[in-house]
């Protein structure tokens, strides 16, 4: 009698223990991939901006060859605005202007000024040998000494942080590394 008993108490399914540690196990790999996949995410667009600030760089030698100096800069607020209206060229002005720099699109925010893949705008100063002497030498942090400095957040940047000279100093997007 004791045989039949324990034949017909067996059950197929899974329990409930099982089930849980199942999901679990599903959610930790989950969890894992997305942090992976959002680094690497978050290295490409990083990458992409370095390369857009070395082209960046390229057409700003190609600026000075033609003019003798890098574009002015604004104010003392660092919009890269001031570098998208230099660089872009205008064929219908009078005389017409040369474009140093293909802006794509998207790549120019709201208020004109030059953003990366992450929608951040990059930064612009000129440091001109002319702006310093031995009277008013430059600030500590400039990078390039009579050249320009050029830098913007990326996606490690802490959140709130809108400073420029703060992000200069916080950020690996830039063109003195």
């Amino acid at each position: 009698m004791q045989n039949k008993r324990l034949h017909h108490g067996k059950n197929t399914g899974f329990t409930l223990i099982e089930l849980l540690v199942v999901i679990a196990i599903i959610t930790v790999l989950a969890t894992y991939l997305m942090v992976n996949f959002l680094g690497f995410n978050c290295s490409a667009r990083q990458a992409a901006s370095k390369a857009a600030i070395s082209a960046m760089s390229e057409s700003l030698e190609l600026f000075y060859a033609d003019y003798g100096g890098y574009p002015k800069q604004a104010a003392s607020n660092f919009s890269s605005s001031v570098l998208v209206e230099a660089l872009k060229g205008d064929l219908t002005a009078d005389p017409p202007k040369k474009q140093y720099y293909p802006f794509k699109r998207g790549e120019t925010g709201q208020g004109g000024e030059w953003v990366n893949k992450l929608g951040f705008p990059y930064y612009y100063r000129n440091n001109n040998a002319e702006n310093y002497s031995s009277k008013k030498p430059p600030p500590p942090d400039v990078r390039n000494i009579s050249t320009f400095d050029i830098w913007s957040q990326d996606c490690k940047t802490p959140e709130g942080m809108t400073d420029p000279m703060q992000i200069a100093g916080k950020t690996i997007i830039c063109n003195w590394e």
